[in-house]
């Protein structure tokens, strides 16, 4: 599914669920907007970082308060290298559409690699606390603490992770990289075992088979 399609498809699904709906007057300028969405996240798949901001500036224009391309934009002002920007976009996008996973996975990561924008763990934490049942969130938190060396409440947020989700492998790898450096290297290895079974996506299940070849060895 193309990326716009599958970003609308989320909207309109937490649209939906809350029991909401589009004005008539919105819903008939939507095309023209969609238009310009699918052009700009062609340009930033292209690199062309200037030329995706022009055309978003033109459907907020149109619809200022179009989520998808209020976190598009905060896509490509992250791509220019505009953190500040890019999480008032993202931001605004959660503002419009409080249920919107890419948005709110986005500015954790941001948040996470942009110390400029506050200290990451408690920027990471503040977010997270936001949306307590969302183990991607959770697991970012994590791995934001480790990087601080906050051992101890990354192994926490790990566990809740797991503990939302039992399927989300990354959760499982940064488990068990915990447990390895808490030197419970058994534990460790049975996280990494359960994660060719619930994934296969090569990023995460790749150093979960290095992982389970060095601590077998």
């Amino acid at each position: 599914m193309h990326i716009l399609s599958r970003l609308r498809l989320i909207v309109s699904v937490a649209l939906l669920v809350f029991g909401l709906s589009a004005p008539m007057a919105l819903a008939q300028d939507q095309s023209s907007v969609d238009d310009l969405l699918d052009q700009a996240a062609g340009a930033l798949e292209q690199g062309d970082t200037d030329g995706a901001i022009a055309m978003l500036s033109a459907a907020l224009d149109e619809n200022p308060d179009d989520p998808v391309a209020l976190y598009l934009s905060g896509k490509a002002y992250e791509q220019k290298g505009d953190s500040a920007s890019a999480a008032q976009f993202y931001l605004e996008s959660l503002s419009d559409e409080p249920d919107f996973p890419e948005a709110s996975l986005a500015l954790a990561k941001l948040y996470a690699n942009s110390p400029e924008l506050g200290d990451p763990v408690e920027t990471v934490r503040s977010l997270v606390l936001g949306y307590p049942d969302d183990p991607r969130l959770w697991t970012v938190l994590g791995t934001t603490e480790v990087q601080a060396g906050d051992i101890d409440d990354a192994l926490e947020s790990a566990l809740t992770a797991v503990s939302l989700d039992v399927t989300y492998a990354p959760g499982h790898l940064l488990l068990g990289s915990l447990f390895e450096l808490s030197d419970q290297n058994d534990d460790a290895l049975q996280e990494y075992l359960l994660i060719p079974d619930i994934s296969s996506d090569p990023a995460v299940v790749q150093p979960a088979m290095d992982r389970i070849e060095a601590l077998s060895a």
